[in-house]
């Protein structure tokens, strides 16, 4: 009964379903445009290569900031400044780690009602239950700070992301502005009907999640003896610093047929990101990764 309810409650707020997370941008910056808002856009790198907010021609308050450290989420807090009061806040940090409800109320508190607060929590279902913030319950709450919104997808731990099949959790109020403006038709059949049925599979849920938490740890502490650093995550990623530059390892490991990708555009350029795969895919990682460490003297 607890589940029903719960999707229930899910399915009640579903009021943006996208046929990825960019169209889902778009469609909420041409809403905010409507309204006579602005749109700033914080990002960890001034051309990041993701910022795709201009695509949607609404005025852009493009703000770089500099990250500090990517292991701690409250100096990032720390650094966002309001924005006006017809702003939405984006904000984009590659990293994997997470930041708990006190730093999330900071961060609401420093901004005005008008404001939406925009949650990806793409990779959400990876993360520590001990660590994991409740977004939908505090959207329930409808509290006095800025309205929040989260956003799902399918494509990480129930693994659809072929149909490209996501969601919105937040208010009605919210809702029926976004729906104004929405694509219409923008999700098929067949990726509904896969939808239901994922979550209806949580055996094959609760083997991803599982599988992804034992090979971070088979991944961290392996890298860790070839004589890297790993950084701390909550996702089905990390970042890994090689001590050299990361641009050189990617061209090195793409030789030996191991992609990964190089976090030199994020202002990262000794630190390399890879995800968590299958155990035979991290071990042929591993292995490539020692190879090539060696063969550019970076160990």
């Amino acid at each position: 009964m607890k589940t029903n309810k719960k999707r229930s409650f899910l399915f009640l707020f579903l009021c943006l379903v996208f046929l990825a997370f960019i169209s889902s941008t778009f469609t909420g910056c041409n809403a905010f445009k409507a309204k006579g808002g602005q749109v700033q856009e914080q990002t960890s790198k001034q051309d990041d290569k993701y910022g795709i907010i201009p695509l949607t021609k609404a005025s852009v308050e493009r703000t770089p900031i500099q990250i500090k450290s990517v292991l701690y989420v409250k100096e990032r807090v720390n650094l966002r400044k309001s924005p006006n009061a017809k702003s939405k806040v984006l904000v984009k940090i590659p990293t994997g780690t997470v930041f708990d409800r006190d730093a999330l109320q900071q961060l609401r508190n420093s901004l005005p009602e008008s404001v939406v607060v925009v949650l990806d929590e793409a990779y959400v279902d990876f993360v520590d239950p001990a660590q994991r913030l409740d977004s939908i319950e505090l959207i329930q709450q409808e509290d006095d700070g800025p309205p929040l919104v989260s956003l799902r997808t399918f494509s990480k731990a129930y693994g659809l992301a072929g149909l490209r099949l996501g969601f919105g959790v937040m208010s009605a109020e919210l809702a029926t502005m976004l729906h104004r403006v929405r694509q219409p038709f923008n999700i098929n059949s067949p990726a509904q009907v896969g939808a239901l049925a994922a979550l209806e599979d949580s055996e094959h849920y609760e083997r991803t999640v599982n599988g992804t938490r034992s090979g971070m740890s088979f991944l961290q502490e392996a890298v860790c003896k070839l004589g890297c650093s790993c950084h701390p995550s909550q996702a089905n990623f990390f970042l890994i610093d090689v001590g050299g530059d990361a641009n050189q390892l990617y061209e090195a490991m793409l030789y030996k047929g191991v992609i990964v990708r190089s976090m030199n555009a994020y202002g990262y350029p000794s630190c390399i990101r890879i995800t968590v795969g299958t155990e035979e895919e991290n071990q042929r990682f591993v292995t490539a990764l020692g190879e090539c460490l060696r063969e550019l003297h970076y160990v």
